[in-house]
């Protein structure tokens, strides 16, 4: 999905996409968050966790394990529809 056609679907602009994805960007909200969550059909989790849990999940950081399935595919693949 382009920038231009995810701020379509979170009724926003491209430049508030691109925000988002910027690593340096420090402003992210929780209403926004959970907007976004709510784009891609999937659940915003948000826990204080030790560093060293960071650091270990800043390993996992390839497209594979940074896709969050929709609810409706979680369903579907664990065979539950």
């Amino acid at each position: 999905m382009s920038q231009r056609q995810l701020a379509a679907a979170m009724g926003t602009r491209q430049s508030a996409i691109s925000r988002m994805e910027d690593p340096d960007y420090g402003s992210h909200s929780i209403p926004k968050l959970l907007q976004l969550a709510h784009t891609f059909d999937c659940a915003l989790l948000i826990k204080l966790v030790p560093f060293s849990t960071l650091a270990y999940e800043a390993k996992c950081l390839s497209e594979e394990h940074l896709y969050a399935k929709s609810y409706d595919e979680e369903i579907t693949e664990d065979g539950q529809s």
